[in-house]
């Protein structure tokens, strides 16, 4: 009767409602006797079965981690779920009744016997086999011993605080750090306590170390005077609901301050993540963020938040640059509305480039191309960029800033620069001006000036005709471009003498069949018809193809790029 009891005793742990089969197969069997020996191997028999029905039972299989739950006894066994420092089956016992009643929160990491990072009825058989004597059993019965450290090393391993500042450093090592020693090579610059918190105590550098499982770790320190005060990249902005913009914060030369803590006065309008300084903005209205160091010292950005804007508008549709030339884009949203991050590209980046965030845009080589200023919502609005070969549009840029000007900055220019061939105020100057438009343009453009200095309109005339740059408005078929000389006589054709008269091509007008009518001039000496010289400015004028005025005609051209070519 008491094998029998023991038996019993041994299968009444498995719950009878799952199993009632095998405890009236060990209840019957074991009435009888028999020897010891098939007596174990029917009880192992018999508990394999019951392990293999157990899985049966409606418990999730329970995952435990180092990560999730730590042994609190170094030394306990694995498999050892009753603590008592033995293997047994009141182990497994009590393993099979948490399973069955879904119980983790009783579960400890030792208990996982088959080592494979869950707790399930395996777990049960292994520590079934250990106690039958089986080899095959996991890790059941082996200490929860800590693997010894092989890394260790701090999360920040170069720090700057601000005197009175704390700093709680951050181990990353590969096993237990509970036994770390902390010690501070200078505690009058840094003092560090057994938790490894850093407090600044006086300007200077120290070596924070700790000392942990035969291995060392260093934090080099800078302790600089605590800051006095803070400043932010922005102090005013204007966001679009749904845009985000990144707070930076400054603190007064030499000083530091590691802790920066972010705030919102009303986080339903403009959020703030407390460690970076991340605003986002949700709603319509405004709020304060403010930055505050550790020792109070504040500085705040004022947001504004309104509609995102659902389109934008440029400052310009076309632009024309010459190789070299900027042109800085602006961009606006309608009225009430909002968007900070407007995005610039260009189509073809190797005719002109354009500065993402700025919108200034480069000629870079000869050709078109589009621009375009897009919006996070994806909305987009383009200009066309023509850009030129560097000689015209510098040569209108130069002339358009002489507007209104006398005779006497350029015969003091030309004088300088002439040598013996010297002019005075009272001379016609429309030459003179026109050959140091050609000077200045070629400074501009980093070249010689192709035309030795004269005064004489036929003279920088003939000088063109020997550079294939000059062109008979009637005959030669040379449609002007904005840059280009004119000259005027009283015949078409003037052959080396007989010009009256020089300026600047500024645009043309053209019939529908391409043929020009009007030509749109820059002079020096304009209206030099009828006024003396000295009372004459540089203005614009029209020339109507085949009119004379006062009996002369515009008769030829001196391309401008075939004369610096």
């Amino acid at each position: 009767m008491k094998k029998r009891h023991n038996f019993y005793n041994i299968f009444r742990i498995v719950r009878a409602d799952h199993i009632a089969y095998v405890h009236g197969i060990c209840y019957d069997k074991f009435i009888q006797s028999i020897s010891g020996e098939t007596a174990m191997k029917y009880v192992i028999s018999v508990l394999l079965s019951a392990a293999l029905l157990l899985s049966a039972i409606p418990a999730a299989a329970v995952t435990a981690t180092p990560d999730e739950a730590a042994a609190t006894n170094p030394e306990a066994l694995y498999g050892d779920t009753d603590g008592d420092g033995y293997i047994s089956i009141q182990d497994a016992t009590l393993l099979q009744y948490a399973l069955a009643n879904s119980s983790p929160g009783a579960f400890a990491p030792h208990w996982d016997a088959d080592g494979d990072g869950k707790l399930t009825i395996n777990d049960v058989t292994a520590i079934q086999r250990f106690c039958a004597g089986y080899s095959d059993c996991g890790r059941t019965g082996q200490h929860d011993t800590p693997s010894p450290l092989q890394s260790l090393s701090f999360e920040e391993a170069d720090v700057k605080l601000g005197v009175g500042e704390e700093f709680p450093t951050v181990l990353i090592t590969d096993g237990d750090a509970d036994k770390a020693d902390y010690s501070s090579a200078d505690p009058s610059v840094a003092s560090v306590d057994k938790s490894g918190v850093i407090t600044a105590r006086g300007t200077g550098e120290t070596v924070v170390s700790c000392d942990c499982g035969g291995l060392r770790a260093d934090c080099s320190v800078r302790v600089c005077p605590a800051a006095t005060s803070l400043s932010l990249n922005q102090t005013e902005l204007k966001l679009g609901v749904g845009e985000q913009y990144d707070l930076d914060s400054y603190v007064n030369s030499g000083a530091a301050a590691y802790f920066r803590a972010y705030s919102s006065d009303d986080p339903t309008v403009a959020d703030v993540a407390e460690d970076g300084g991340m605003v986002t903005a949700l709603s319509e209205g405004t709020a304060r963020i403010t930055c505050t160091l550790q020792n109070g010292v504040k500085a705040v950005c004022n947001v504004t938040v309104k509609p995102f804007a659902p389109s934008l508008s440029l400052n310009a549709s076309e632009v024309t640059l010459d190789v070299g030339q900027s042109f800085d884009f602006d961009s606006y949203a309608p009225s009430g509305t909002a968007a900070y991050y407007r995005a610039y590209f260009s189509e073809n980046p190797d005719i002109a480039p354009v500065a993402e965030s700025g919108g200034i845009v480069t000629g870079n080589s000869a050709g078109h191309t589009r621009i375009g200023c897009q919006l996070q919502s994806g909305f987009c609005v383009y200009a066309d960029v023509t850009v030129e070969n560097g000689i015209r549009n510098r040569v209108l840029g130069f002339l358009k800033e002489q507007f209104g000007n006398g005779n006497r900055p350029y015969v003091t220019y030309y004088n300088s620069h002439a040598g013996g061939k010297k002019v005075s105020t009272g001379f016609a100057w429309c030459a003179v001006f026109a050959w140091c438009g050609i000077d200045q343009c070629a400074t501009l453009l980093g070249k010689r000036n192709p035309v030795s200095p004269c005064c004489h309109v036929s003279e920088i005339a003939n000088q063109a005709r020997k550079k294939g740059a000059l062109k008979n408005a009637s005959s030669s078929g040379y449609v002007p471009k904005k840059g280009d000389l004119f000259t005027t006589s009283t015949v078409k054709s003037p052959g080396t003498g007989g010009r009256l008269h020089i300026g600047f091509v500024e645009s043309v007008e053209t019939d529908s069949s391409g043929k020009v009518t009007k030509v749109h001039t820059i002079e020096g000496n304009f209206n030099w018809e009828n006024a003396y010289p000295t009372s004459t400015k540089v203005s614009r004028s029209v020339w109507t193809i085949g009119k004379r005025r006062y009996g002369a005609l515009l008769c030829e051209y001196i391309d401008i790029e075939k004369l610096f070519s």
